[in-house]
């Protein structure tokens, strides 16, 4: 078993701004294995805490295993994200597999993980999330050693800020990330890596990543949903850690750039909103903070007025100051929910990827474990 962890717990004290690694108890892993179950188990031990979890194949040669859940209280309920683009597997390259932030700290803080260690820092003014935007990120990477980390960002009044890796599966659910953070006073969760991943014993050539080869791609998911994308749009396909079935894309802004689109349902919604004009839109949205869901019928309305791609900033800006675009949003049903799906939650391999591959069994991931792990499964799936 040791073979799939670190057996660490990153543990941030953000009322005290104190921090440490400390032991994941070897019960406690062979009980819940990782991830979602992983993540339901540290809650009865934090009950307010903010919590993310790698998954014992998170990181490895298995396919899209870049996985990692984000559990935290909502409602009175326990909120539990996927978070994808290779969250999971950069939280692993820091030497933890879990981290937990306790509390509310008294003033703007980010927590930096690197190597093994980390720490807490007070936000320089220009990060208070008020004022960060999407400059936010590119601030916060200046301040790293390699200039290359994945993020989670916060945002005033819980607004979603996606900054470099952090693309999910929907904007409400990232909405409901940041807003995660911003409530513990933390306006960001830097993970700079640096650290060996845990030598998993899984083959790159595994069976099942021939078998999710070419089984998506970004035009389908978009006809799925409706929408059909515009002639030479996408300048580049992409996919997520070690994934096999790349279902996203950079897409083409109309005065040069790029923006990158992980969602799906987001992108056909701003294509029927404001046809070729949806990657500036999309750039706006992420730029300003706002819910392209919520932004779309805006858009519709003035596109349909004669607006233009440039014009979308300033649209959006506007409604904005006017309180005519709400900031957040709550999270996004997800659709039916299969034991396949649940086992990635839980082994750290991307669920959208097991919606979209219904013959992919629970026994088929199971197969990329080792026999000791396959008998804990089961049990980790019934806290999942």
């Amino acid at each position: 078993m040791s073979r799939y962890y670190h057996k660490g717990l990153a543990l941030a004290d953000m009322a005290a701004e104190r921090f440490d690694i400390v032991p994941l108890r070897d019960d406690m892993l062979a009980t819940a294995i990782g991830g979602a179950a992983l993540g339901s188990l540290l809650h009865e031990s934090y009950p307010d805490a903010f919590i993310l979890c790698a998954g014992p194949l998170t990181g490895s040669f298995a396919p899209a295993s870049g996985l990692a859940v984000a559990a935290f209280p909502r409602q009175g309920e326990l909120c539990r994200l996927p978070l994808l683009q290779g969250i999971g597997a950069m939280l692993r390259q820091c030497g933890v597999d879990a981290l937990a932030l306790v509390g509310r700290a008294g003033r703007p803080l980010v927590l930096r993980l690197r190597r093994g260690t980390g720490g807490l820092e007070r936000a320089k003014a220009s990060l208070h999330p008020d004022h960060a935007r999407a400059d936010l990120r590119e601030e916060l990477l200046r301040d790293t050693q390699d200039g290359i980390a994945a993020l989670l960002l916060a945002g005033a009044d819980s607004t979603a800020l996606r900054g470099a890796g952090m693309h999910l599966g929907s904007m409400p659910q990232a909405a409901a990330l940041a807003g995660a953070l911003s409530d513990r006073n933390c306006v960001a969760l830097v993970l700079e890596g640096g650290s060996p991943l845990p030598p998993v014993p899984v083959p790159a050539d595994t069976p099942l990543r021939g078998r999710l080869a070419s089984t998506g791609c970004f035009a389908k998911e978009l006809a799925a949903r409706g929408a059909r994308l515009p002639a030479g749009m996408v300048w580049k396909s992409a996919a997520c850690y070690h994934c096999p079935a790349p279902c996203q894309a950079w897409v083409k802004m109309s005065a040069g750039g790029y923006a990158f689109c992980a969602d799906h349902q987001v992108f056909a919604a701003l294509i029927r909103a404001c046809g070729a004009a949806a990657p500036d839109a999309l750039a706006a949205c992420d730029a300003l903070g706002l819910d392209p869901l919520l932004a779309a019928p805006l858009l519709k309305d003035a596109c349909s007025k004669g607006a233009r791609s440039v014009d979308m900033p300033a649209i959006l800006a506007r409604a904005l100051s006017e309180h005519a675009v709400p900031g957040g949003a709550e999270p996004a049903a997800q659709g039916e929910d299969t034991e396949s799906m649940r086992a990635g939650r839980v082994l750290g391999i991307c669920p959208h990827l097991l919606r979209r591959n219904p013959s992919v069994t629970p026994e088929d991931l199971a197969g990329l474990l080792d026999e000791d792990m396959r008998q804990r499964l089961p049990a980790a799936l019934a806290l999942a």
